[in-house]
């Protein structure tokens, strides 16, 4: 995970450390990630989509990739999932100037330029920015 040669998620350095884009989806991943698988279907061209539960079906996690280079809206249906469940936020990793460059990485004079952002969801819709990673964290209304 970690290398002072520039191979690692974590890259360091004497002056400090570097956290790549990998390292920025992967913490996506790993701090959402619930037990239960969920069949997901409906996602448009260009948009990857997966999602998990957890077992009392109170939460669950979708996880979206917008590989296209503009942003997309996504429409949330989740009706199928439980009485009560809503979309209570979404997290994404993106270009924060949103330059749209496919082969962009963090560096020592750039090193927030892929990083982990809030975006807002709109009642059961969120719009995914271009080459972005993202996951909407569902809840039962309490």
């Amino acid at each position: 995970m970690a290398s002072s040669f520039g191979s690692g998620m974590i890259q360091t350095t004497p002056a400090g450390l570097l956290l790549t884009p990998g390292y920025h989806v992967m913490r996506l991943y790993a701090r959402n990630s619930l037990p239960v698988p969920v069949s997901v279907g409906g996602a448009p061209q260009g948009v990857d989509a997966s999602a998990c539960a957890a077992e009392d079906g109170t939460r669950l996690s979708v996880f979206l990739v917008n590989g296209t280079g503009e942003p997309v809206t996504m429409r949330l249906n989740l009706e199928g999932f439980g009485a009560g469940v809503v979309p209570r936020g979404c997290s994404v990793v993106c270009d924060t100037r949103d330059m749209r460059q496919p082969n962009l990485a963090n560096h020592f004079s750039a090193p927030e330029r892929v990083s982990t952002m809030e975006v807002p969801v709109a009642g059961d819709s969120v719009t995914l920015p271009a080459l972005s990673a993202a996951v909407v964290v569902c809840a039962a209304v309490e």
